[in-house]
């Protein structure tokens, strides 16, 4: 039987009850903070979509409350020789950390569905990832923060938009308007919107580069918003029937998005492209 060892460890940071509720920035942070101190090399990371600890041999600790779980993965450890495994766990209700150590077991069962944790998330290959890591890296909430058409020509702001994506229940919602009072393909999207995943050819996000590049996954919306004047004119001068969305990569935790039109041999992919800005929480 697997033994759990549990530390109740208060963070550096937010000890008091009065600064409430947490964000996943702050729970960055107190982790990181924390793993400041360590001497041993290591890496830190995240599982964004459960509260509970799972190891490779099978055993399961559930938390009964809403929080993050990180795993100290320390560079000098083997799944060869089996030794004590380091998770921390943030209450969202109060920053306070639960320290949980697994003695004789091994890294936790897909470490690659884990994010790993820096001051700031970089993935230049995200389009080539495998969709649960997609997924994993996109939920949660996104700012706006500009957008373009065919490279940079047609620059607009985005500001004002707020994009949450929910990858557990396949959902996106969109609140506020682009600066300026610009019409763009946002305005396509359903608010909400429901979305399936397809497997497909894109283009890179290099203006001008033909033909396709490489397969990526594309969040296809489910149905469109052409009740908007512009919106039914620019699908019916593009020839396109529906669009969805694909994420070439994440830069110091901006998020690039490009928008892909079907049918495929509409000459217009990457003709819109917007950058987003993770909200930690």
């Amino acid at each position: 039987m697997k033994k759990f060892i549990l530390l109740v460890v208060m963070p550096f940071v937010f000890l008091s009850a009065s600064f409430g509720q947490i964000t996943r920035d702050a729970s960055d942070s107190i982790v990181l903070e924390r793993m400041s101190l360590e001497t041993r090399p290591h890496t830190v990371y995240l599982k964004t979509d459960t509260t509970a600890i799972a190891t490779k041999a099978g055993e399961l600790l559930e938390l009964d409350y809403s929080c993050w779980i990180y795993y100290i993965h320390y560079e000098d450890q083997s799944d060869t020789i089996p030794a004590t495994r380091r998770y921390l766990v943030v209450k969202e209700s109060s920053g306070n950390v639960l320290e949980v150590r697994t003695k004789d077991d091994v890294s936790p069962p897909n470490l690659a569905a884990w994010i790993k944790i820096t001051d700031f998330i970089d993935i230049e290959d995200l389009y080539a990832q495998p969709l649960p890591i997609i997924k994993q890296y996109l939920h949660g909430k996104w700012q706006g923060v500009k957008g373009s058409r065919n490279g940079t020509f047609g620059l607009f702001g985005l500001t004002n938009i707020i994009v949450n994506i929910d990858t557990i229940n396949n959902n996106i919602s969109t609140t506020g308007e682009e600066d300026f009072g610009e019409t763009t393909m946002l305005h396509a999207i359903n608010r909400p919107a429901s979305y399936t995943w397809e497997e497909k050819e894109v283009y890179s996000p290099t203006v001008g580069q033909r033909p396709p590049c490489c397969t990526t996954y594309v969040m296809r919306f489910d149905e469109l918003n052409t009740e908007n004047p512009k919106i039914l004119n620019a699908f019916t001068l593009l020839g396109v029937e529906d669009m969805g969305w694909y994420f070439w990569n994440i830069r110091n935790d901006v998020l690039q998005v490009i928008v892909d039109f079907s049918p495929a041999t509409v000459n217009f992919n990457t003709y819109e492209r917007y950058e987003f800005k993770r909200i930690r929480e």
